[in-house]
């Protein structure tokens, strides 16, 4: 019994280590400094503008082929966006109430 004893003391376990660990703990430890904050607020703001977009202008998937077809629908969609912030922008007066001339 002893013999049997030694044979599993001599087995052990593997603990597997994801391959991307050391970046994960160099990303933790940057969390809470200001630069990443301001890059993080950054991110949210570019995320927030992908959202609108797939969810008010219905762009969950591209409609053309190849990756010229989806760059231009995605250039397309990112000019309606921009051009719809800028009508909005211009549309306010100084005081920031929203004209009634501009529909």
């Amino acid at each position: 019994m002893h013999a049997q004893a030694t044979m599993y003391a001599r087995t052990f376990k593997k603990i597997a280590r994801d391959i991307n660990e050391d970046a994960r703990n160099h990303a933790r430890s940057l969390k809470g400094t200001p630069e990443f904050e301001r890059s993080s607020n950054a991110r949210k703001k570019v995320e927030m503008r992908f959202a609108h977009l797939k969810v008010q202008h219905g762009f969950e998937r591209t409609r053309l082929r190849g990756l010229t077809g989806a760059r231009d629908e995605f250039h397309l969609a990112a000019i309606v966006q921009n051009l719809k912030t800028m009508a909005l922008r211009l549309a306010r007066s100084p005081t920031g109430r929203v004209c009634g001339s501009i529909a």
